[in-house]
Parts: C-alpha cells; structure tokens; sequence
C-alpha cells in the first residue's frame, strides 16, 4: 500500500496504463478496510494482510489469475 517515492495510486494508474487488463493484489500490514479505503480502485481484486504464509499467497495468485 505505500511505497518508497510514488504513491500507490500513481503505481495503480501508470500499470493500467501499460496493461488495461492487470489484476492488482494489495498488500499491506492495514487491515483490509483502511487499506480499500485509500486505494480505491477497481483493479485492485484482492487483499492480503501482512504477515502472510507463503502458501496463502500462491493461492490467491493461482485463484486471481485463474478469475
């Protein structure tokens, strides 16, 4: 959710840009309401919070790519 110099909504917008069909997973140690919240965006198709197992992970990658 946040990033060193750029804001996650300009990371957001500049990969719509160059892929219109990207699947966005947001990440972030915010629950999933604060985090939804600030990055509004309907690219943005799931959430996981950190920590996370690596397992959960590769299931919602598989599951994202696969919808």
């Amino acid at each position: 959710m946040t990033i060193p110099g750029t804001s996650s909504r300009d990371v957001i917008a500049e990969a719509q840009s160059m892929r219109p069909d990207v699947k966005i997973i947001l990440t972030s140690a915010y629950s999933r309401e604060m985090a939804t919240q600030a990055v509004d965006s309907p690219l943005v198709k799931e959430f996981i919070r950190k920590p996370f197992p690596l397992d959960d992970m590769v299931a919602l990658l598989r599951d994202t790519l696969a919808s």
